[in-house]
């Protein structure tokens, strides 16, 4: 009896563990705050060799961050529907800064892991070209962990 108790343990557990982890996430999908920010220098030759499209994202004159070059702590970019309202450590952030994405600074960019996104072999984005008004549109919950929605070229 006490082996069925632990082989029934050993197969929910983990399972309750991934609907939970895909509850959060769906939720700060669905609940984040609607960001578009600009992007450059992506390449659609880049789905040639895959599905994901490669991008930039650009923070505007708040996005660069000399002083927290390659630390380990978390940077925080404080976040409005369509721009940059403040940039620097986490720990620093405004009382005002409600909506924020937290990345850490590499060779004096910001990065928070939103720069790439699965583009499906049937859909249309997969043959737009270049642009230089092309739009990253994001969700900011509350946690700061932004989540890339679509390309807007």
């Amino acid at each position: 009896m006490s082996r069925n108790w632990k082989a029934l343990l050993a197969v929910t557990l983990p399972l309750a563990i991934m609907v939970g982890w895909l509850g959060q996430l769906f939720y700060d999908r669905e609940t984040g705050l609607v960001v578009e920010l600009p992007i450059t220098a992506y390449d659609p030759r880049d789905l040639l060799a895959g599905r994901y499209l490669q991008f930039q994202v650009v923070y505007g004159d708040k996005g660069d961050c000399p002083k927290y070059e390659m630390t380990s702590k978390w940077v925080c970019q404080c976040v409005e529907p369509n721009k940059v309202t403040w940039s620097g450590s986490c720990d620093e952030k405004p009382a005002g800064c409600e909506y924020f994405i937290r990345g850490h600074c590499r060779y004096g960019r910001f990065s928070a892991g939103i720069d790439r996104i699965y583009i499906a072999e049937n859909s249309p984005q997969r043959n737009f070209p270049p642009n230089e008004s092309a739009r990253v549109r994001l969700r900011v919950p509350h946690s700061g962990r932004a989540l890339v929605v679509e390309i807007i070229p």
